[in-house]
């Protein structure tokens, strides 16, 4: 097979042409730089008008602050499963109780427990919580933030726990 080439307008080296990006206004449809060069460019940019783009994103943002706020909170609306996990986690990580050497699986099963206890929500009408079995600052003794230390339970139950390890 071919692989077809262009000439880069920045670092005049030869390259495939998968390795410029995208741009329908350009000729055939391409940069005229790589993407390299294009990385680069960019970097430099933001490092020389680092003020100019702070000013920017800051009037960006108090201009767009309300539509923000709107969207997240639409989007935690759609994804309650997604939005608590995610709250949960920063909250383990915030007080050192979320281990680093958790796999890809891990992170997965413990997203499938929130999902559980929204699935469990809707389909029974009761308020279901996820459990920390050995909860995350407890008196005592204190779990982690991991799937064999979750487990999903009707909301009354996880509140009379009141942070102790019930056995």
């Amino acid at each position: 097979m071919i692989e077809i080439t262009r000439i880069c307008s920045r670092c005049n080296l030869e390259k495939p042409t998968d390795s410029f990006t995208r741009n329908k206004t350009k000729k055939f449809g391409l940069d005229s730089c790589c993407k390299l060069c294009k990385s680069r460019e960019d970097k430099e940019y933001r490092r020389l008008n680092a003020h100019k783009l702070k000013e920017y994103f800051k009037e960006y943002h108090l201009l767009n602050k309300e539509h923000k706020v709107r969207v997240a909170c639409k989007w935690q609306k759609d994804n309650k499963e997604q939005a608590n996990s995610n709250k949960s986690t920063n909250r383990a990580k915030r007080i050192k109780r979320f281990p680093s050497w958790l796999t890809l699986d891990q992170l997965n099963d413990i997203k499938s427990f929130y999902k559980k206890a929204e699935e469990l929500t809707k389909s029974t009408g009761i308020l279901h919580h996820v459990d920390h079995i050995i909860p995350l600052n407890g008196k005592l003794v204190s779990g982690l933030h991991v799937p064999s230390n979750l487990q999903v339970i009707p909301w009354n139950e996880n509140l009379s726990k009141n942070n102790k390890f019930v056995i």
